[in-house]
């Protein structure tokens, strides 16, 4: 059984929602209620939900900082599984691309010592 999770900002014909209902969203995904979180970015950081295994992402960002705080939505106690739907023709591929380089940059850095902590 799946659950929208969205934030608190309204668009036309899309009603976001408040915090309350976010919290007892989340509470109902830990209690098994829900199985599913189809999640907009509100979800990429702040929610600890140790109980995620999967994560699905329907595009890729630029940003490695934006990626690696989406993966870390799953596997935190155990091993979890990402997806990242990349479609060839457009700006997914790039947008993948650069996100995996600048992580590898700074895995890089990370291993020759700057002081940068992983």
């Amino acid at each position: 059984k799946p659950l929208r999770f969205v934030g608190q900002s309204s668009r036309k014909g899309e009603q976001g929602m408040t915090q309350k209902v976010q919290r007892d969203g989340i509470e109902k995904f830990r209690d098994g209620i829900y199985n599913v979180l189809v999640a907009t970015s509100v979800a990429e950081e702040g929610l600890d939900i140790p109980a995620t295994d999967m994560v699905i992402f329907y595009e890729p960002v630029p940003s490695e900082i934006r990626s690696i705080q989406r993966r870390g939505r799953t596997g935190r106690f155990s091993i979890g599984e990402v997806f990242i739907f990349v479609f060839k023709n457009g700006r997914d591929i790039a947008y993948y691309n650069s996100s995996v380089n600048k992580e590898k940059i700074h895995a890089g850095k990370d291993e020759e010592g700057d002081g940068n902590q992983k």
